[in-house]
């Protein structure tokens, strides 16, 4: 069991960065829709390219003369899981005392 008492930085402050750590990968979509583009919205998933997009944000021109709208969106998929709790747990055991 790790030692939570042990400071392995004691020269650092709180607030000082001692190490960065990749806790997953995501992939970004930005993209310019043109068509029946209203049902596209934040929350709705988007696939693309054998990724599922989640829409993070959405902004849609809808033609009212009978013509194609636009929509402009961002999305966002993980690659990799996001574990965040486990990579602190490596952390605290790889930085404890044993």
């Amino acid at each position: 069991m790790a030692n939570l008492e042990y400071d392995p930085f004691p020269d650092k402050q709180p607030n000082d960065v001692v190490r960065t750590e990749i806790i997953c990968q995501q992939l970004f979509l930005k993209a310019t829709l043109e068509g029946d583009v209203v049902d596209i919205r934040p929350g709705i998933a988007l696939n693309f390219e054998g990724h599922s997009f989640a829409i993070t944000e959405a902004t849609i021109q809808i033609n009212t003369q009978g013509g194609d709208s636009k929509s402009e969106i961002e999305g966002m998929a993980f690659l990799t899981p996001c574990e965040p709790i486990t990579v602190l747990t490596q952390l605290r055991e790889h930085y404890s005392k044993k």
